[in-house]
C-alpha cells in the first residue's frame, strides 16, 4: 500500500440537495445524514446550492487492494499526519470511485504537509490485506552449481558438497555471527532466484512421484510458490574472518544454485527442529543412491579430488527430470566448473564424457 497525491484543490460541503452534484466528475464524494447532505468534490465544481463549504482542502488516496479492516493504516497515517498538527476527514470507502477502483480515498487538510511526506510514506500493511513485504538478500552462497539441473533435490542428502556464504557488505559486521560457531547445523531461508519472475502454481508435480502426479503447492517444496522462497538445512563447517569479504560461512550438504540469493540465517536447533515420530507423507518413497555409478578413472582423474566424493553422490541420486527415462539420451550438467556427460540405462548410470 501506498499514499498517492491528488492534484487539485478540494471543498467540502454541505449542500440543500444532491441535484446539482456534478457525478461526472471523477472525485466527487457524498454523504447523508439525518442533519445534512455532504459533498467533498474539486472547489471548481462546487454546486450553487451549497450552503455552507470550507475550500483548501487536498486530498491522498490509499492505493492497494480494498478492505474494510484499516485500523493499522490509519494509526499510521494519523500519527504521521498529526506531527504537522494536521487533522482527518475520512469518508465511507464505498463511494462510486473507491468501490468501483478498489482503492481508499484519504482527505486531509494537507496545506502544512510536506510533499515528500505524501509521496514516500509507506502504509505496507494491515488487517486482512494483500500486503506486499520487502524482503532484504544479506548473502549469496557459492556452489558447485551454475544451473539447477545436477543438484540434490533436498538439503544433507550429498553431505560432501560445499558451498561458501558470501554476505553483502552491510551485514559483514563480527558481531552478527557472535555464538554462531556453537550450532552444528543452519538453516538457510533462500530464494527461488532462476524462477523467482514465474507465477505460482496451485498443483505441482513432484519428482518424488514420478513427475506424473500432481500434489497441492503447499504440500510440496516446488520452486513454484506465492512467495519463491526456499529453506535448506546446512552442516555449518566454518566462519572464516581472515578472508577477503569475511565473515564467510563454509557449508556442507546444500541444494542451491550458484549465486542464490540468501534472506535469512537461523541456527538449527535439535531440542526443537528434530522430530523423530513425524510423518512424512508421500516424500516417505526413499529414492537413496538408486543408481549405480560407473565413472571411468581417466574421467574421473578430470575432476579436482577434494570434488570426487561430491560428485559421485550426486550422480548415484539420479539427477535426470523425473519424468525422463530414455536409455538412449546423453543428458549432460554443469559441476565445479565442468561438463559431466552420462547414459543411464535400468539402475546403472554411465559416465561419458567429462570436459
Amino acid at each position: 500500500m501506498e499514499i498517492q497525491k491528488i492534484d487539485g484543490d478540494f471543498s467540502v460541503c454541505k449542500v440543500r440537495d444532491f441535484s446539482k452534484v456534478q457525478f461526472d466528475s471523477p472525485f466527487c464524494f457524498i454523504g447523508k445524514t439525518d442533519a445534512e447532505n455532504s459533498l467533498v468534490c474539486r472547489t471548481e465544481i462546487v454546486p450553487d446550492n451549497t450552503v455552507a463549504r470550507e475550500d483548501g482542502w487536498k486530498a491522498c488516496r490509499i492505493q492497494g487492494v480494498l478492505d474494510f479492516s484499516l485500523v493499522g493504516i490509519l494509526s499510521e497515517i494519523s500519527a504521521n499526519l498529526a506531527k504537522h498538527k494536521i487533522g482527518i476527514s475520512q469518508f465511507p470507502p464505498t463511494t462510486p470511485i473507491t468501490f468501483s477502483q478498489k482503492q481508499w480515498i484519504l482527505k486531509t487538510r494537507c496545506k502544512r504537509l510536506p510533499t515528500q511526506d505524501i509521496q514516500s510514506f509507506d502504509c505496507t500493511g494491515g488487517i486482512g490485506m494483500d500486503t506486499e513485504l520487502k524482503m532484504r538478500v544479506i548473502a549469496h552462497i557459492h556452489s558447485d552449481f551454475p544451473e539447477k539441473f545436477g543438484i540434490p533435490r533436498q538439503s544433507g542428502i550429498v553431505d560432501e558438497l560445499q558451498a561458501t556464504v558470501v554476505f553483502e557488505p552491510k551485514y559483514r559486521d563480527p558481531d552478527a555471527f557472535r555464538g554462531l560457531e556453537g550450532f552444528s547445523h543452519l538453516w538457510l531461508l533462500w530464494q527461488f532466484s532462476a524462477c523467482a519472475d514465474k507465477d505460482w502454481s496451485p498443483t505441482v508435480r513432484p519428482p518424488r512421484l514420478g513427475g506424473n502426479t500432481r500434489m497441492g503447492v503447499f504440500a510440496t517444496r516446488s520452486p513454484f510458490r506465492p512467495n519463491h522462497i526456499g529453506l535448506s538445512c546446512v552442516r555449518l563447517l566454518k566462519i572464516d574472518f581472515e578472508s577477503e569479504n569475511a565473515p564467510i560461512l563454509l557449508v556442507a550438504g546444500a541444494d542451491l544454485m550458484d549465486g542464490t540469493p540468501i534472506l535469512d540465517i537461523k541456527p538449527y536447533l535439535p531440542y526443537a527442529d528434530s522430530i523423530p515420530d513425524a510423518t512424512g507423507g508421500f516424500a516417505l518413497q526413499s529414492k537413496d543412491d538408486i543408481l549405480k555409478v560407473e565413472f571411468p578413472e581417466n574421467l574421473l582423474l578430470k575432476i579436482p579430488e577434494e570434488k570426487r566424493t561430491a560428485l559421485l553422490r550426486v550422480l548415484a541420486q539420479d539427477p535426470r527430470p523425473a519424468y525422463q527415462a530414455d536409455s538412449e539420451r546423453v543428458y549432460g550438467f554443469s559441476f565445479a566448473g565442468y561438463t559431466v556427460k552420462f547414459t543411464v540405462t535400468e539402475e546403472r548410470l554411465t559416465v561419458t564424457e567429462v570436459k
